[in-house]
C-alpha cells in the first residue's frame, strides 16, 4: 500500500480541495477560450481539471517530481495542458498575454509577485491568486513602504475577494488565506521605463518618515513643488508612503520632463538610493543628446565619472540648472 502524497510543506504548498473556491478563483479571472493560463504549483490538479475546460491553453507548473509524474499522468490526453517540472522562480514565462489561477505556494509569495507584475509587466494580464492572508492585507495598507507594492498598485487593480478557512485545503495550513484578484489598468506606459519607475519609487521610499514636500524638495525646486502638489492634489505635509499610486506615477512622468528639458550633469559627491536614481536620469540626458563632456571641455572627469555618465555606472553625481548652475536634486 503506498502512502498518498502529501504537499511538500517547507514550500508552504496545501491543495485546494474547496470547490466553490475554485469556482470563485476561475470566475474572478474572467478566462475565456482565447486565454493562456499559469496554474502555479499545480499540486494534484485540482485547479488545472477545470481551467482546461474554459482556457485555450493551460500550464501546470510543480517543483515536486512525484507530482510533476502525478500530473503528466492525469492530463496525457489533454490536448491544450502543458505540465512543466520545475520551480516557478526558474520558469520560462511567456513572451505573449497570460493570465494566472493558482494556489501559489506560500512560501514564494514574494518572488511570484515580482515575476508577473514587474518582470512580466507587458504580459500578465492578471487572474486570482489564493495565498496567505497577512502579505494580502499588507498589499492594503493606507501606507504603502514598500516600492514594490507602489508599483504593482500603479499598474494593476488588486482587490481582496474574500477570507479563506483553513479547511478548504488539505492539509490544513496553520495561518488564514485569502481569494486575491489582479486586474492589469489600461494605461499609456512605455513598459521600457519601468526599472526606471521603481528606482524613483525606492530612493523617495528611502526615508519613508519624511513630509511628501521634504522629499520632493530633493529632486524639484520649491516653485515646483507647489505647482506638483496642485496639479496632482499632493498633500505635502503628509508622508510620502501616503502618495497614492497614481501620484506617484504623475511624479515620476513630471522628473522625466523636467530633466529632459533644464538639467545637465556636474560632478558632484553623493550616496544611498541616490545612485540608482542618478543612473535613472542620467539615461534621460543621453536621449535628450545633452553632453556634459562637449559643454565643459575644461572639466577633468575620471574614469569612473565618464562610465557613470555613459550609463555603466553612477557614482556621486548631482544634476544643476542651465541657466543657474542651481542644484536642484
Amino acid at each position: 500500500m503506498t502512502k498518498k502524497k502529501l504537499p511538500v510543506r517547507f514550500t508552504g504548498q496545501h491543495f485546494t480541495i474547496d470547490k466553490v473556491l475554485i469556482k470563485d478563483a476561475i470566475r474572478q479571472a474572467n478566462i475565456s477560450n482565447q486565454d493562456t493560463v499559469l496554474d502555479i504549483g499545480a499540486g494534484k490538479g485540482f485547479l488545472t481539471v477545470h481551467l482546461l475546460k474554459i482556457a485555450n491553453n493551460v500550464v501546470a507548473i510543480e517543483n515536486d517530481t512525484a507530482l510533476v509524474e502525478h500530473l503528466r499522468k492525469l492530463f496525457s490526453d489533454a490536448r491544450n495542458v502543458q505540465v512543466v517540472g520545475c520551480d516557478f522562480r526558474n520558469f520560462a514565462v511567456p513572451k505573449f498575454p497570460f493570465k494566472v489561477v493558482s494556489n501559489i505556494p506560500y512560501g514564494i509569495t514574494s518572488d511570484i509577485f515580482k515575476i508577473l507584475m514587474f518582470e512580466s509587466l507587458g504580459n500578465f494580464l492578471g487572474g486570482s491568486i489564493v495565498l496567505q492572508l497577512e502579505p494580502t492585507q499588507k498589499l492594503f495598507s493606507r501606507k504603502l513602504y514598500n516600492p514594490y507594492t507602489v508599483f504593482y498598485h500603479t499598474f494593476f487593480d488588486l482587490k481582496l475577494v474574500y477570507e479563506v478557512g483553513p479547511e478548504s485545503f488539505l492539509p490544513p495550513p496553520t495561518v488564514k488565506s485569502a481569494l486575491l484578484n489582479i486586474k492589469r489598468k489600461h494605461l499609456f506606459f512605455d513598459f521600457k521605463f519601468k526599472a526606471k519607475y521603481l528606482a524613483f519609487i525606492s530612493c523617495l521610499l528611502e526615508k519613508p518618515d519624511l513630509s511628501v514636500k521634504t522629499a520632493l524638495k530633493s529632486i524639484f525646486r520649491k516653485s515646483q513643488v507647489r505647482s506638483i502638489s496642485e496639479k496632482f492634489g499632493l498633500n505635502l505635509n503628509a508622508q510620502i508612503v501616503c502618495l497614492s499610486p497614481s501620484q506617484w506615477l504623475n511624479c515620476f512622468w513630471k522628473c522625466w520632463k523636467l530633466s529632459l528639458k533644464n538639467f545637465i550633469l556636474r560632478s558632484s559627491k553623493s550616496g544611498g538610493c541616490q545612485d540608482d536614481f542618478f543612473g535613472l536620469v542620467s539615461s534621460f540626458f543621453r536621449k535628450s543628446n545633452t553632453l556634459f563632456c562637449n559643454s565643459y571641455p575644461q572639466r577633468s572627469l575620471s574614469a569612473t565619472a565618464k562610465k557613470s555618465f555613459c550609463g555603466i555606472t553612477c557614482n556621486g553625481w548631482k544634476y544643476f540648472s542651465k541657466s543657474k548652475g542651481k542644484s536642484y536634486l
